[in-house]
């Protein structure tokens, strides 16, 4: 299987570009499958820290024993499904 064939599916890494800053995630293949349409499926699962404030996340709320209500770590995990590319005609 040629990870080429599914759209938008690019070797081992997915990079979402925003004005604040870059997220690379590292993904797992998960394995592949054909659903009840005949389309065959892959799977990867993902996951990353980021910071909140990079993206302009800054609201916050002191607490009366001290500290912070919201951590500025934020954990992303993600599992993508992917559709392989029809053939062209």
């Amino acid at each position: 299987m040629v990870l080429a064939d599914f759209v938008g599916v690019k070797q081992g890494k997915a990079q979402n570009n925003c004005p604040f800053s870059k997220c690379d995630i590292d993904f797992d293949y998960t394995g592949d499958v054909i659903d009840p349409w005949g389309n065959t499926r892959i799977g990867f699962e993902g996951k990353t820290t980021i910071n909140r404030k990079d993206w302009g996340v800054n609201w916050n709320a002191a607490l009366e024993a001290g500290g912070v209500l919201v951590s500025e770590k934020v954990v992303l995990e993600l599992e993508v499904s992917a559709v392989k590319a029809a053939d062209a005609a």
